[in-house]
C-alpha cells in the first residue's frame, strides 16, 4: 500500500471561474418533510450550484483574539481579497498557542479548533500572524510571515502556469435547517494530469462573529467588539483530514457525488449562525500537500 503522510493518517485521512446559483427544491424525494415554496420553508435546500474552472489561491491565516499584531494581518488579508475577489480566499485559523486560548473576563471565548491545530503543528506554525499560502512551500518553509503574504500571491496571480486549473469543480451545498445537518455534493473534472494520490476536504468558516480582539495598534488596545470574519470552525471529512477521490488521475477523469455516500457531511453547531457561515472547498495532493483547487460558497442562499 502507498505511504500517505503522516498529517492525513493522523485524523484518517474544492476553483476560480464564473459562478451561478440555483436554489433547487428537495432533490431526494424519499426525505421526509415539506419541501414547497411559501408557508412551507424548503426543508432541504440546494444553495450555490457552483462551476468553477479555473485556480484559486487559498491562504489560511493563523491568528488569536490575544495577538496584538493579529489585527493588521487579517487587514491584509482584506486587502488581498477586495483586490483579487476571484481568485483568493482565505480562512482565519484561530489557533495561536497563548494568543488564542480564553483569558476570562476579558477574553472568555475559546474558538480554537481541534482541526486548526493539526494544521498549525503539522505545517509548524509558531509566529502570529502568519499563514499557509495553498500549502506550498517558499523560501523552504510552509509558513509565511505577513510583510510576504501581498508578494507571495500576486507572484501566483502574475504566473500563468500556476494558475491554470488542474481540476474544474461543480459544487451543491444542501443545507437542511432543520437538523442542521449539510451535505457537499462535488463533481470534479481532471483537466490536467495529476502524479498521486488526490484528496478533497471541506472546511466551515463564520464570518460576523463579535467579540473581544487586542489591537496593539490602538490605545487602549482591548477591542470590545471586534468584527471577525472567515473563522474556521470545523473541518470535514475525518474532522478536517479528508477524503481520497483520485489516484494518479488522467485527464477527462471524473468524481462525482452521485449517491449519498459520496457525499461530505457534517452539522452545523446551534451556536454558529447558518446565515453568516461559508464552505471552504480544496483539493488537494497528498504527496506535496499542496492545494491543487479551491473554492468557497456560502451555506445559506439568505
Amino acid at each position: 500500500m502507498k505511504n500517505i503522510p503522516y498529517f492525513y493518517l493522523a485524523v484518517l485521512l474544492i476553483v476560480v471561474g464564473f459562478s451561478q446559483c440555483d436554489t433547487v427544491t428537495d432533490p431526494y424525494g424519499d426525505q421526509e418533510g415539506p419541501t414547497g415554496p411559501g408557508e412551507e420553508q424548503y426543508n432541504d435546500t440546494v444553495y450555490n450550484d457552483t462551476t468553477t474552472v479555473t485556480r484559486k489561491i487559498l491562504m489560511e491565516e493563523f491568528t488569536g483574539h490575544k495577538c496584538p499584531n493579529c489585527p493588521e494581518g487579517q487587514e491584509v488579508a482584506a486587502q488581498l481579497h477586495d483586490d483579487n475577489p476571484n481568485n483568493f480566499n482565505v480562512i482565519s485559523i484561530h489557533n495561536s498557542g497563548s494568543f488564542s486560548v480564553p483569558d476570562p473576563p476579558e477574553y472568555p471565548n475559546d474558538f480554537q479548533t481541534e482541526t486548526g491545530e493539526t494544521i498549525r503543528t503539522h505545517f509548524k506554525v509558531g509566529f502570529f500572524p502568519s499563514a499557509v499560502i495553498n500549502r506550498k512551500e517558499h523560501n523552504s518553509s510552509f509558513v509565511v510571515p505577513m510583510h510576504a503574504w501581498s508578494d507571495v500571491i500576486n507572484g501566483y496571480l502574475n504566473d500563468p502556469g500556476f494558475m491554470q486549473p488542474w481540476f474544474s469543480l461543480k459544487l451543491e451545498n444542501i443545507y437542511n435547517t432543520n437538523d442542521r445537518s449539510l451535505r457537499v455534493r462535488p463533481k470534479i473534472e481532471t483537466l490536467k494530469k495529476v502524479s498521486g494520490d488526490v484528496a478533497i476536504i471541506c472546511y466551515i468558516a463564520e464570518n460576523k462573529i463579535i467579540a473581544p480582539q487586542e489591537d496593539g495598534r490602538k490605545s487602549p488596545a482591548y477591542i470590545p467588539d471586534y468584527e471577525h470574519n472567515h473563522m474556521l470552525r470545523a473541518g470535514f471529512p475525518n474532522n478536517g483530514a479528508g477524503k481520497t477521490i483520485f489516484n494518479s488521475p488522467e485527464v477527462g477523469e471524473v468524481y462525482e457525488a452521485t449517491t449519498f455516500d459520496l457525499e461530505l457531511t457534517t452539522t452545523i453547531a446551534n451556536d454558529w449562525i447558518a446565515e453568516n457561515c461559508e464552505v471552504h472547498v480544496i483539493i488537494v495532493s497528498i504527496d506535496t500537500e499542496e492545494i491543487l483547487q479551491s473554492d468557497v460558497v456560502p451555506l445559506t442562499n439568505i
